[in-house]
């Protein structure tokens, strides 16, 4: 599907004007392009598709998307110990902001960063895979600089069967990561798929 956009500027031809159209293609538009590539996981049983131009790399026992210098973070959180505990309550709202704002924590002898959730935003999902972002301000005490408002985190809900993931897609911080929009799309993917019989 492709929006279209009337050109502001018209074309004169034999004495009658013409808008010039243009056909912009969003990568909204291409999450059914069968060109997108799948990505499927079955030890946590969950799997997306990502524009042909990224691709998965492993490094170092993590996972990212990556498309040359930018990269996000792909991982799983097992949170099925501490949910079995009594008195844990699993509450995704909850869950993702306190995750969005541990990732960013350091302290060191002399300064400190740490960030603040700005709120958790519901993303739509096609295969009705529960999705947030969480939007987060970041607060640096080693630089002299204003508070930074970082990319969202982006958390969907894996839980059931007696086992509690999150799914969360998470930029590194200070380093380019895969753009917002594009994430968005992405999380909207986000599917369960069958596990491996054990």
């Amino acid at each position: 599907m492709c929006y279209v956009r009337a050109h502001t500027q018209g074309i004169l031809l034999r004495g009658g004007l013409v808008l010039a159209l243009l056909c912009v293609c969003s990568e909204r538009a291409h999450t059914q392009d069968p060109s997108w590539k799948t990505y499927t996981d079955t030890v946590y049983g969950y799997a997306f598709n990502y524009p042909p131009r990224y691709r998965m790399q492993e490094q170092f026992q993590s996972l990212y998307l990556t498309d040359g210098h930018i990269r996000t973070e792909v991982y799983v959180l097992d949170l099925t110990r501490s949910m079995s505990r009594a008195g844990s309550h699993w509450d995704l709202a909850s869950l993702a902001a306190e995750r969005a704002e541990a990732t960013c924590m350091a302290d060191g002898p002399d300064c400190s960063t740490s960030c603040k959730a700005r709120g958790v935003e519901v993303i739509p999902n096609s295969h009705g895979v529960r999705v947030v972002a969480v939007p987060r301000t970041r607060f640096d005490t080693c630089k002299p600089s204003p508070a930074r408002t970082l990319d969202p985190l982006y958390v969907a809900d894996l839980s059931g069967g007696g086992t509690y993931y999150l799914l969360i897609f998470g930029a590194e911080l200070d380093k380019p990561a895969v753009p917002v929009d594009t994430l968005r799309v992405i999380v909207a993917t986000i599917r369960r798929v069958a596990k491996p019989e054990r």
